[in-house]
This record gives C-alpha cells, sequence and structure tokens, in this order.
C-alpha cells in the first residue's frame, strides 16, 4: 500500500522565453537581405529542376536527349542566378536600394519602400 499525500501535483509553469520561442519557430522568419529574391527563385528553380528530372522519361525515351534537357535547364538556371546576383551587388555598390527590393524601411515603422 502506498500512502499518497494530500498535497495536489504541483502545477508546471512555463518562463515567457520558452513561450515565444515556441512562437517563433512556428513562424518562417529569414533576416532581411537583398538577395532574399534570388534565395526565393533558387528555392523555384529547384522545385522545377527536380519536376523536369521527374518528368524526362516521359519527354523522351532517349538518354542523351534527356541529359540534354536537364543541361540545358541548369546552364539556363545557373545564368538566370548570376545574372539577378550580380545586378543586385552592383545596385549595392553602387549605394542605390536594388530596385526590386521589398524590404521594410527601419527608418520608417509600418513603411514599405519598394
Amino acid at each position: 500500500m502506498t500512502s499518497q499525500s494530500a498535497e495536489p501535483p504541483a502545477q508546471k509553469t512555463v518562463p515567457p522565453v520558452a513561450i515565444n520561442a515556441a512562437v517563433a519557430r512556428k513562424r518562417l522568419h529569414v533576416a532581411p537581405s537583398p538577395l532574399n529574391g534570388v534565395k526565393l527563385e533558387l528555392g523555384f528553380i529547384l522545385l522545377a529542376g527536380i519536376v523536369l528530372w521527374l518528368a524526362a522519361d516521359s519527354i523522351t525515351a532517349d538518354v542523351a536527349t534527356q541529359l540534354l534537357i536537364l543541361l540545358g535547364f541548369g546552364v539556363s538556371a545557373a545564368a538566370w542566378l548570376v545574372w539577378r546576383t550580380r545586378r543586385i551587388v552592383r545596385q549595392l555598390a553602387a549605394g542605390a536600394r536594388p530596385a526590386d527590393s521589398h524590404q521594410t524601411d527601419v527608418s520608417q515603422p509600418g513603411h514599405e519602400t519598394q
């Protein structure tokens, strides 16, 4: 026989820091960067490349043609990303904010500059 205490079990309290960390993990947050648009495009290109890779067998049965299609896509995607990155870096080096930057202006809260 075990004796049970008459005291109710202690309730577990969670410190506010742990709650904030749990909330922060639920949201996707990327640090502000002029290259965030290029990162997003890279994600789309990777997804399109995977779909193209899976569909290449249905497009043509010739292995050489499949490789040529995938190589053409890869070279085109790489050229696009290099061009976009160089354009943004060139604008930043000139001291101007990139034209396609959708960053929030920290000097005026609540206002977006485009």
